[in-house]
């Protein structure tokens, strides 16, 4: 009886673990975070990530490695790039131009070449905005975090999010 209690314990420990994660740390999560209306952990069809994005990469890649099961692809667009794992769970990116925004679903995003201080009239909630170095700024909640670059203006040079396995 006592190991079935202990077992029912880690259970319930583990089942609730990301919900008192998030209650300390915020609700920006990965689905939170994306480009172009490709959220970070969705799984996208290579059409549907040319209709996304406004056209087909200027180079594409597809490989598979022994950590992975599936195909694993990369996107770039000039100097913009996009990484999916497992057939199509998109898990990376990099952006450099002002094409694609990023969380613009919370009043229109913010792009490349937008002062950093337009993140704070996203509205994102419960995100919160870090200052890394004097041309590097964090964004985001817990583990999901969103690195900006700046330039010596403080405009975003580069906006990138890498999941961390």
């Amino acid at each position: 009886m006592k190991n079935k209690k202990i077992k029912f314990g880690y259970i319930a420990l583990f089942v609730l673990l990301p919900f008192i994660a998030r209650a300390q740390y915020g609700n920006v999560g990965i689905s939170d975070i994306g480009v172009k209306g490709l959220r970070v952990g969705g799984k996208y069809t290579k059409n549907q990530v040319i209709t996304a994005m406004g056209g087909h990469p200027t180079k594409y890649f597809t490989f598979t490695n022994d950590k992975s099961v599936g195909i694993n692809e990369s996107y770039i667009y000039d100097s913009s790039s996009l990484y999916f794992v497992e057939d199509g769970i998109l898990v990376d990116f990099v952006i450099k131009t002002n094409t694609y925004p990023v969380f613009e679903q919370y009043n229109g995003g913010i792009r490349v070449g937008d002062p950093i201080t337009k993140i704070n009239q996203l509205g994102v909630p419960d995100a919160v905005l870090t200052k890394k170095t004097n041309t590097e700024y964090w964004f985001g909640a817990n583990d999901d975090v969103v690195v900006f670059m700046l330039d010596v203006n403080n405009k975003i040079t580069q906006i990138s999010y890498n999941f961390s396995f």
